[in-house]
């Protein structure tokens, strides 16, 4: 898997703040890739630009860049899918989820689900949409394998 972040400051420019224009109808405590472009928590995009860059934030910019890279192959049906298919839904999110574990992994950091979060834990966003649809154990297998 590609490094999205090399060093701080080199986000890529498709990567943003969440607009005001936006912030209406997201969750403003949510990372969305609407393509072509990856948006951010003004808060975690600062981060990402500051010296020391938090690790999770990386690895939530590595699973927008799954979900951006799946939408270049057709963004109306992938937002289609993405909005009407529970399945296509749980699918996407499991690869997403699935590539920042392993940058993740590929850093030396494990991913400790046993510990209990706050839904919008900013460290364990890229974790927020698969919280959603599987358990704990599931969880912990996708992270083990």
């Amino acid at each position: 898997m590609r490094s999205v972040l090399l060093r701080a400051m080199e986000l890529p420019r498709y990567v943003r703040k969440t607009p005001s224009s936006l912030r209406f109808f997201l969750r403003k405590k949510v990372a969305y890739s609407i393509y072509p472009y990856i948006f951010l928590p003004e808060s975690i995009y600062e981060n990402l630009h500051s010296e020391n860059p938090e690790i999770t934030f990386q690895a939530l910019l590595v699973h927008e860049e799954e979900h951006r890279r799946e939408q270049k192959k057709g963004p109306f049906k992938f937002a289609l899918q993405y909005i009407f298919s529970t399945s296509f839904r749980r699918d996407e999110e499991l690869k997403a989820v699935n590539a920042a574990i392993q940058y993740l992994k590929g850093k030396g950091i494990s991913v400790d689900l046993s510990q209990k979060r706050e839904p919008y834990d900013p460290r364990f966003l890229f974790l927020y949409p698969i919280s959603e649809i599987l358990s704990a154990e599931q969880l912990a297998y996708l992270v083990k394998h």
